[in-house]
């Protein structure tokens, strides 16, 4: 009995490793927050590990946001930057407009379930963008601008989108926030600047929608 429920241990920590390795990608010079586990989420759009901290308080305490956030108000993106996007135009936190709260991706062009998922995300912020910020912060900017935006283009990603580089010293704040070690990694922001929920780590599929429409409720 003992080595049936050991088995059957090992064969859902390898179902669980495959998942994540078909989703996503490990961040090239970025290791696993200390401490931290890789997050994936299941169909229900339940995170299956505790999250990573959005940002420290005093004394070095995650701060997180409970389930109603702020949104029943509108707001600026409460991270204040300026840095310029993928095209070269000047962008501020102001860029992304007023809105109920904002989506933080992570991405690259070398990861294959980054590349994969933006169709899915070019529907996402067409759907959501009146009430969602969406900005994506891209690990390879500076090295490979070009296929980014072969890749944008192809998947009608709306210029909504901001496009910025993740290695960039203004978007030191935000990068801290979605470094879990892997890509694609996206976290949600409430006004306050506060973390909702766990990071999502890989691409997400539905879940990304599901979670939006909870939290937008």
């Amino acid at each position: 009995m003992k080595e049936r429920r050991f088995s059957l241990s090992v064969i859902l920590i390898l179902a669980l490793c495959l998942g994540l390795v078909l989703s996503a990608c490990g961040a090239k010079g970025a290791a696993p927050q200390a401490g931290g586990s890789p997050q994936t989420s299941d169909s229900s759009g339940e995170n299956s590990t505790a999250g990573q901290p959005a940002d420290q308080g005093a004394g070095g305490s995650p701060q997180t946001s409970d389930s109603s956030g702020e949104n029943n108000n509108t707001g600026a993106f409460p991270v204040k930057f300026t840095t310029v996007d993928l095209y070269g135009n000047t962008v501020t936190e102001k860029s992304l407009g007023e809105k109920k709260l904002f989506f933080v991706h992570y991405w690259a062009t070398w990861c294959g379930p980054c590349v994969n998922e933006m169709p899915d995300l070019s529907g996402l912020v067409s759907e959501y963008e009146d009430r969602v910020g969406f900005i994506a912060l891209l690990d390879d900017f500076s090295t490979n601008p070009d296929g980014a935006k072969k890749i944008i283009e192809s998947a009608g990603i709306p210029a909504s989108f901001i496009m910025v580089d993740a290695q960039a010293p203004e978007m030191e704040k935000l990068l801290a926030m979605v470094q879990t070690g892997y890509v694609p990694t996206t976290v949600l922001l409430g006004l306050d600047g506060k973390m909702l929920g766990s990071p999502l780590i890989g691409s997400q599929g539905t879940v990304y929608a599901d979670t939006l429409d909870k939290l937008l409720a």
